[in-house]
């Protein structure tokens, strides 16, 4: 005859941790010169570890009104803030009440367009008989639109 007694007295903390995932599927897509449209689905469920509570989305080099948090995973088009022909490194992470999961990153170029300002300093002066000879200087770099 054998009698064997279990007692069990443990109190189980739940420490709460950042994601683990990053978001899924990221994607930017340039849609005009000046304008970028970011998409991305939320981490897996294993990775979540816990309700994600929001997302925050950053692009180098430093654009205005950046970085943004998002209140859902989906698709989102920013306007009229980027340079055009600029190439931009962007991220999206995941937040949830312990803190923020890790990047996922996408590199992306805006479209070119032509330049909006015109050469600078343009003169014509003589270089000979039949010869004429042509200088300028770039437009001003905020009007170049890129290259």
């Amino acid at each position: 005859f054998c009698t064997i007694v279990l007692s069990s007295s443990y109190t189980h903390y739940f420490v709460p941790v950042a994601p683990s995932g990053t978001p899924l599927d990221f994607s930017v897509i340039p849609t005009s010169p000046r304008t970028l449209e970011f998409s991305w689905n939320p981490p897996s469920d294993v990775d979540r570890n816990g309700v994600i509570i929001g997302y925050t989305l950053s692009c180098q080099p430093n654009v205005e009104g950046l970085p943004q948090v998002y209140p859902s995973a989906g698709t989102y088009t920013v306007d009229g803030v980027y340079r055009p022909a600029t190439q931009y490194n962007c991220s999206v992470f995941a937040s949830n009440s312990a803190g923020d999961g890790p990047p996922a990153y996408e590199v992306q170029t805006t479209h070119y367009i032509a330049p909006s300002g015109t050469p600078l300093n343009f003169a014509i002066s003589p270089a000979g008989p039949r010869t004429l000879e042509f200088s300028w200087s770039p437009p001003a770099e905020s009007d170049r639109n890129g290259i």
